[in-house]
């Protein structure tokens, strides 16, 4: 019943949002790094070459990482990726939220960048201070 209840979550964000990209909303890792997982539904063919996550910086703009961005798509579940993003090591400056990112070529109405949570998640790094 869960998994229905999920599925149509994600139909009516396709249909108004694009692809739907699910991730946890926190990620841990420490001085050793971290890994997290994600997944990307669409009813549209995806390009898995295109993925990449991004730091929210202040004012919200997106920077850049050095992160490692690993993905398949599933062959039983078609329009699906489901991916990995890595780091094989963390400082306290990695501390914050980061986003992953699948471009759309052509945005739907009322979709600007940035407007929505999805692909959101906050990366705690073990043995930082929570920020003030």
């Amino acid at each position: 019943m869960k998994f229905l209840i999920l599925l149509g979550l994600v139909a009516v964000t396709m249909a108004t949002r694009g692809p739907a990209i699910l991730v946890d909303r926190h990620a841990y890792g420490d001085s050793e790094g971290f890994s997290h997982k994600f997944q990307i539904i669409s009813r549209d063919a995806l390009d898995q070459d295109i993925i990449s996550v991004k730091k929210i910086g202040e004012g919200d703009v997106l920077e850049d990482t050095e992160f490692v961005v690993e993905s398949v798509y599933l062959k039983k579940l078609p329009h699906t990726i489901q991916g990995t993003v890595s780091a094989s090591s963390l400082t306290c400056d990695d501390r914050g939220y980061y986003r992953v990112v699948y471009p759309v070529k052509e945005p739907r109405e009322g979709d600007e960048e940035g407007r929505h949570s999805r692909g959101i998640f906050y990366l705690v790094v073990d043995g930082c201070p929570n920020p003030k």
